[in-house]
């Protein structure tokens, strides 16, 4: 399968993906797939220095419709593909394009205006809520787990 871990985590390349999650997985190739990123040369340059800081692993940064064709994502890609998103929707977008997604590691979700917070690092509004309800419809399993240290726990939609 060419996308071996999927997190959704909105501040996408940071320390604990360097030197918690990147030991651990030991992918190829790191993917962070958002639009605002990829649009932002300053913002993009921001994350790619960090990403540096990844022996042998490539970081690339995608907008959704670039992801949706890139080579990456096809079955017989051999690289170990670890992606990071920033919220529900853009994963659902991917699968909704044909991108296999079987499983999502819930990180953060930062809170901002009109977000409820709901975990330690998860702030949500109805529009991610809708995302997760079609995600588990669509059969993938979410799992909270702040750490790589941390025991995944699943993931249950709350109710506002």
């Amino acid at each position: 399968m060419p996308i071996d871990f999927v997190r959704i985590d909105d501040r996408f390349i940071h320390a604990q993906i360097i030197w918690g999650w990147v030991p651990r997985l030991k992918p190829t190739q790191i993917i962070v797939i958002n639009d605002i990123i990829a649009s932002n040369e300053n913002r993009k340059k921001i994350l790619l220095m960090a990403g540096e800081q990844i022996k042998n692993v490539k970081v690339r940064i995608l907008s959704l419709e670039e992801a949706i064709t890139d080579p990456s994502f096809k079955l017989e890609n051999q690289e170990k593909t670890f992606l990071i998103i920033g919220n529900p929707s853009d994963a659902l977008f991917l699968i909704k394009n044909n991108i296999i997604i079987k499983s999502i590691s819930l990180g953060c979700i930062s809170e901002r205006p009109g977000k409820t917070r709901i975990l330690a690092t998860v702030s949500i509004d109805d529009k991610d809520i809708k995302a997760f309800i079609e995600l588990i419809k669509k059969g993938v399993e979410i799992k909270y787990q702040e750490t790589p240290s941390d025991k995944p726990v699943d993931f249950k939609v709350p109710r506002f």
